[in-house]
């Protein structure tokens, strides 16, 4: 599995990177939010499962209906966070905080992928719909900052990858920091695409729900 996600998030990166027409079209807009919305909501189970392990057995439905409403709370606690944190992004400007931004999101962004009950398509669309976030992020850097980006960026997807599997008493904290990723890749993609300056259309709609689909119901 790690290879499968490090590889979707270097193709996606390197693909993304050296054809901007696709990376700006309406349609790959639409897919990569989809799917980072969808990667959201995957987390909320896994966590109320991660949550379930660390609470003191006993009290039934009450006990299950409190541990779903903490899930909920905290999911949205730190989607609210990393969205907070890619409205701060918009000062980054000099080519090693840029750098610096791809690192650290490939590494939070591996955790979702890395902690998913059922991994499916998760594992493919959603390393690569923030491939294409850290794309847009350095497209206007020089080449060799953008190929330093793509290849740090990847090596810290498989480190952040390998380090919740390898951890995964620590799945709460995992969880948790995904979703400050993913709700801050989808912050930060639509403040810099093209496409979302403009009335959305059909095709950024159906991308939108095919995007989502196929990470959400496969």
């Amino acid at each position: 599995m790690i290879y499968l996600a490090s590889g979707s998030w270097m193709l996606g990166m390197a693909l993304l990177a050296d054809h901007p027409r696709l990376r700006d079209h309406a349609v790959a807009l639409g897919v990569g939010v989809g799917a980072l919305i969808a990667g959201l909501l995957v987390t909320v189970p896994a966590l109320g499962t991660a949550l379930a392990t660390m609470a003191p057995a006993g009290g039934g439905v009450l006990r299950e209906l409190a541990v779903a409403q903490a899930a909920w709370l905290a999911a949205a606690a730190a989607g609210l966070a990393g969205y907070a944190a890619c409205r701060a992004a918009r000062r980054l400007r000099g080519p090693r905080a840029l750098v610096l931004e791809v690192v650290g999101l490939a590494a939070l962004a591996a955790l979702v992928p890395a902690t998913a009950r059922h991994p499916g398509s998760v594992l493919v669309l959603v390393p690569a719909a923030a491939a294409a976030v850290a794309a847009t992020v350095v497209e206007e850097q020089p080449r060799p900052v953008a190929v330093a980006a793509g290849l740090l960026g990847t090596a810290a997807f498989a480190l952040g990858f390998g380090a919740s599997r390898a951890l995964p008493w620590l799945a709460v904290a995992w969880l948790l920091l995904g979703t400050v990723a993913l709700a801050y890749a989808i912050g930060r993609w639509t403040d810099l695409h093209p496409a979302s300056v403009r009335r959305p259309g059909p095709l950024l709609w159906v991308g939108l729900a095919g995007g989502f689909l196929l990470v959400y119901r496969v």
